[in-house]
C-alpha cells in the first residue's frame, strides 16, 4: 500500500489520485460536485494565487486542460454540474477560484452558488463530495489547517437518497455562477 497525500494508505475505499481520476472521467451521464469550503490548498495554484493577491488579476489560459477535459465531458452529451457553498464575506481564495469558474461555466459546467447568508444550510454537509451518475458517493478530505486534499473516499454504504436530496437542494437554492458573478460585488 501507499500513502495518498501522506494520511490514508490507498485500499478499501480510499482511492488514489489516479483512481479518482479515472472515476470522474469514466462517469456515464451526471457527474455533480457539492464544495463546502471556503478555502482549498492546491499546491499547484500557490505561485498564481500570490500574484492574485498583489495585482487583483488571474491569467486562465484558455487552452488549460481542465478546461479541455470539460469540453470533452460535454460534448459527449454528458452534464457536470457543481455547487460551491459561499460564507460571506467571500473568502480570498473563492475570489481567486471565481476567475476560473466564470471560463468553466462559460464552457458549459452548470456551475452554481449557494449563499449561506440568504439559504439555510444546516441540513448540508460542511464537506466536500462527488455524486457520480446519481449512485455513488465520494467524499473529499481535506486538512483543516490549510485546505490540502488528503483524500478521497468511496462511500459504498452511502444513503443514495441523502446524497440526492443534497444535491437537489443546493441546485433549487442556488443561482447560477454567471448570474450570481452579475450581480455580486465580492
Amino acid at each position: 500500500m501507499y500513502q495518498v497525500e501522506g494520511t490514508h494508505d490507498v485500499g478499501g475505499n480510499w482511492l488514489s489520485a489516479d483512481e479518482y481520476r479515472d472515476r470522474m472521467t469514466e462517469f456515464k451521464s451526471v457527474s455533480f460536485r457539492f464544495q463546502a469550503l471556503q478555502v482549498y490548498g492546491v499546491p499547484w495554484e500557490q505561485g498564481p494565487f500570490r500574484e492574485f493577491m498583489r495585482s487583483g488579476i488571474r491569467h486562465v489560459d484558455p487552452g488549460d486542460p481542465r478546461l479541455a477535459r470539460l469540453k470533452e465531458r460535454l460534448e459527449g452529451g454528458r452534464r457536470v454540474e457543481r455547487v460551491q457553498v459561499v460564507r460571506p464575506p467571500v473568502s480570498d481564495y473563492l475570489r481567486f477560484a471565481f476567475t476560473f469558474f466564470h471560463h468553466s461555466a462559460l464552457v458549459g459546467e452548470d456551475l452554481r452558488i449557494l449563499d449561506s447568508s440568504r439559504v439555510d444550510t444546516a441540513d448540508l454537509p460542511d464537506y466536500d463530495f462527488v455524486l457520480l451518475d446519481g449512485n455513488a458517493v465520494i467524499r473529499l478530505h481535506y486538512s483543516p489547517e490549510d485546505g490540502s486534499v488528503v483524500g478521497r473516499e468511496l462511500l459504498p454504504e452511502a444513503d443514495l437518497e441523502e446524497y440526492r436530496s443534497y444535491r437537489e437542494y443546493s441546485r433549487r437554492c442556488s443561482v447560477p455562477f454567471l448570474e450570481y458573478e452579475d450581480a455580486a460585488s465580492y
